[in-house]
């Protein structure tokens, strides 16, 4: 009984929402041009220190952008979950993935939710060659492919039936994608 009840409030929390996922990546990454050949030891050392810094400002500042990304986007969200990053060969893409979210939004304000989007990759995008994706999850009670002892798995696992060019993919002037 007591699962059930817990099943029920789950289930009424989501009603009439819709869960969209936002990724962040990195784009090509601009080459600074390189320092002059160090003429010493103390040089070379000079130098390494120095590009080790860059570096770690740059791994900052993208950290530091992807956490506002979150905190902007989940605000227009009733619940939102910071994900692991994924690596390329499930997210099917060659950038690094700085991002993955998930935020449930209520039908009738995800245009609210896109215009934040749309605002917060104009900003990050500024700042450096990063820009969000944001697609919604489709899978509904039903879509789920059944293995062998029951267990299924959805679309969201990389099982699904239907290809990118399915869903009708449309990009925004501001690099999003949004997968509709």
């Amino acid at each position: 009984a007591a699962a059930r009840d817990a099943l029920k409030a789950a289930l009424e929390e989501v009603r009439g929402h819709a869960e969209w996922s936002v990724h962040l990546f990195q784009g090509a990454t601009t080459v600074e041009p390189e320092e002059p050949k160090a003429t010493s030891g103390r040089d070379y050392l000079e130098r390494r220190k120095r590009e080790g810094e860059r570096r770690d400002e740059a791994r900052n500042r993208r950290d530091s952008l992807a956490g506002e990304a979150y905190e902007a986007l989940s605000k227009q969200a009733t619940r939102s979950r910071l994900n692991s990053p994924q690596d390329p060969a499930l997210s099917g893409r060659e950038e690094p993935m700085l991002l993955n979210s998930a935020h449930l939004v209520p039908r009738g304000e995800e245009s609210a939710f896109f215009a934040v989007a749309e605002e917060t990759n104009a900003y990050i995008a500024a700042e450096g060659d990063l820009f969000l994706e944001v697609e919604e999850d489709r899978c509904v009670g039903g879509d789920e492919a059944v293995f062998g002892g029951g267990k299924t798995i959805r679309e969201s696992m990389l099982q699904g039936t239907r290809t990118a060019a399915d869903a009708g993919a449309r990009l925004t002037p501001s690099r999003a994608s949004v997968l509709a």
